[in-house]
């Protein structure tokens, strides 16, 4: 596990009530239009309590993105570490990077973006991780003799990103699956080809 990983913090209920509150807002309309007044209001602590944490919302936005990336790998951590096969293990990470997507909605991943050369460099940082960590894991699959040494492990995490950009893409795999239907044809794709079993098989 990587020091990012470790990096996890005991909130209080408070800064969690907080947290909750301002995820729930920024997802809803975005970052620009919530106010650390209405942050305060739905998590019903006053500012003050607001500012014992944060130093402003800039501030917290980036303690929210530290928490849920910290918290994110961990979770993959937990998957890789699971006694289940490799193939196991694969269905289930590639089912939730998947899950992940439908969790972070628009109105925030624009104001995201939009935030400034420190927000890039910051997503960068967490997107390098990430990318790491899968390209690991392939990596050990192969060596097991369970993915073909011929794959490319960084070919496949480009494939999977540029999947995962098409997805809310105009005319992209929502505009034309459900979202169940998309995340079962993705996984059995990525995990059987086309020439393996159905998945869960």
């Amino acid at each position: 596990m990587s020091k990012e990983m470790k990096s996890i913090v005991n909130y209080t209920e408070a800064q969690r009530e907080i947290f909750k509150a301002g995820w729930e807002l920024f997802n809803a309309q975005g970052i620009r239009k919530t106010s650390v007044e209405q942050i305060c209001g739905k998590a019903n602590f006053s500012k003050v309590t607001f500012y014992k944490y944060f130093k402003n919302k800039e501030d917290f936005l980036y303690q929210l993105m530290e928490k849920e990336y910290t918290k994110a790998m961990v979770e993959v951590d937990t998957i890789f570490s699971l006694d289940e096969s490799y193939k196991s293990r694969m269905n289930r990470l590639v089912h939730w990077k998947l899950a992940q997507l439908d969790i972070w909605k628009k109105p925030f991943l624009d104001d995201l973006i939009k935030f400034g050369a420190p927000m890039i460099a910051f997503l960068q940082k967490w997107s390098s991780v990430s990318t790491q960590t899968f390209v690991e894991f392939i990596r050990r699959g192969q060596a097991d003799g369970e993915i073909r040494e011929s794959i490319n492990p960084q070919f496949i995490m480009d494939m999977l990103g540029s999947l995962i950009q098409n997805i809310y893409s105009e005319n992209g795999l929502l505009h034309r699956y459900s979202w169940d239907e998309m995340t079962r044809q993705l996984l059995d794709f990525f995990i059987y080809g086309f020439m393996g079993k159905e998945c869960g098989e």
